[in-house]
């Protein structure tokens, strides 16, 4: 399959049932390629971490966002999940530091509204 396919209903199905999946990969690896001092600046500078994100990927997001349906597996244990190999130290972070952690939870709303293709009031 290329990327030329993805528009086939075949594709898009198996996009659509197999996108916690791909979505939680993709999620640690890019977790992973962030180091650890600058994601306290992050945090400490409340930067989106959806702004951050490549466009393509943010296009493809908002392409299959309203497909997926219900999104209730994207939340702070899936993130942590898909960081726990790749980037440790974060989920560290995250779980550790009350200011890290509520940073998180807005990220991921964020992020749901994004996919969604929901706009903030």
């Amino acid at each position: 399959m290329n990327i030329n396919d993805i528009g086939s209903g075949f594709a898009s199905g198996v996009i659509i049932q197999f996108a916690p999946m791909v979505l939680k990969s993709m999620m640690g690896q890019y977790l992973g390629s962030i180091q650890f001092k600058e994601m306290i600046t992050w945090v400490n500078e409340d930067r989106s971490l959806w702004q951050a994100l490549d466009p393509k990927y943010q296009k493809i997001l908002k392409e299959y966002g309203p497909k997926l349906g219900q999104i209730e597996w994207l939340n702070m244990e899936w993130i942590l999940d898909a960081g726990r190999e790749k980037a440790p130290s974060l989920c560290s972070l995250f779980v550790g530091w009350p200011e890290g952690r509520a940073w998180l939870e807005r990220q991921v709303e964020d992020i749901k509204i994004n996919i969604k293709g929901v706009h903030a009031q």
